[in-house]
């Protein structure tokens, strides 16, 4: 469970000697739309997969042109430009291209983490280096703080990249709910915003703390999860072969090789009846039902039927699945009445 953060594509990563400052550069765009909610699509330009974005009803809003692309985050999408160069594009749709060999990854509370000669900082919206690269692996800033590694050990910094909880775990995740997941002498357990153990290492693994539980995890004839409250008492019994987190009231578990819900009681809110289940989002949650993945509502209804074989989570109304049909596999956004927006080609 280590924070080290990671990507699909492979870095190149070389010597940082001289570039301080950012060149910049807009890449062609489509200028019809402004600052609407953007999904990533691809299509393919000239024989190869580039990236692009869509709206919410399915029109392209950012041609393909990127050889990779993220979702956006706080107004801001990282964009791979080429195999040399990273950058990224807001809703406005000007892209900003970093110099070669900086990788970049989301920004979260103002400032994303850049990989530079094989150490991680942070820059700023602008592109401005604000923390300079010097960690070996660093976790997204949350509630102030972002976990980084020092000579083999996790602490924490703040948003000046000043030292407030010294490294002294083996490894570390970001805040939430006030409390930070941390691991020490192969056991873990939680830490507060002041560097004060509150919930004892005890845990084999653990989940961040959503809705005011948090999901632990024990091994010891076999694996199992079960949830923990901030004062670290077991408030639902640790019985489940899986389990996630809390998410508009119910958490989807697994037991007996069937999954369904529970509510923050431990009562069970949706019959063990899945397959798979995800957590929910927007009202609706992902479940395979035999071995195709549909939708169902927080009362268990099933709202899209079971046809696909990859089912998202939906997020601004749209969720990403792929389904097949009689000629080959399609791919593409659907909203929440299953009907698809968006294709890819």
């Amino acid at each position: 469970m280590k924070i080290f953060v990671c990507c699909c594509i492979a870095i190149l990563l070389f010597a940082f000697c001289r570039l301080q400052t950012l060149y910049k550069t807009t890449i062609d765009v489509d200028k019809e739309s402004q600052g609407s909610k953007m999904f990533v699509f691809y299509d393919y330009v000239e024989g190869r997969p580039k990236y692009g974005y869509i709206n919410q009803k399915g029109k392209v809003r950012i041609k393909a042109q990127f050889d990779s692309a993220d979702k956006f985050s706080e107004g801001l999408a990282v964009v791979q430009i080429n195999t040399r160069q990273w950058g990224y594009v807001d809703q406005t749709e000007k892209v900003t291209v970093l110099p070669e060999f900086w990788m970049i990854f989301s920004f979260s509370e103002g400032l994303a983490s850049v990989n530079i000669s094989n150490k991680y900082g942070f820059i700023d919206k602008t592109g401005k280096i604000v923390i300079p690269p010097q960690f070996v692996s660093v976790g997204k800033f949350r509630e102030g703080l972002a976990p980084v590694e020092i000579n083999k050990k996790y602490g924490y910094i703040n948003q000046s990249g000043k030292t407030v909880i010294p490294p002294q775990f083996d490894e570390a995740y970001s805040f939430y709910e006030g409390l930070a997941a941390v691991k020490f002498a192969g056991k873990w357990g939680y830490i507060n915003k002041t560097g004060n153990i509150v919930i004892a290492p005890r845990f084999d693994a653990t989940m961040p703390f959503s809705e005011g539980l948090a999901v632990v995890e024990t091994v010891e004839n076999k694996r199992r999860l079960g949830y923990i409250n901030p004062t670290g008492q077991t408030v639902i019994p640790v019985k489940f072969s899986e389990a996630l987190s809390f998410h508009q009231g119910l958490a989807p578990v697994c037991a007996s090789s069937k999954c369904g819900y529970i509510n923050k009681a431990g009562k069970v809110a949706i019959p063990f009846q899945f397959e798979l289940a995800d957590e929910f989002s927007e009202g609706l949650a992902s479940v395979m039902i035999g071995n195709k993945f549909g939708y169902i509502d927080r009362t268990g209804k099933t709202v899209i039927s079971a046809q696909f074989h990859r089912a998202e989570k939906f997020e601004g109304g749209l969720a990403l699945v792929t389904a097949e049909n009689f000629w080959k596999e399609k791919s593409g956004y659907i909203n929440k009445t299953g009907e698809f927006v968006y294709l890819q080609h």
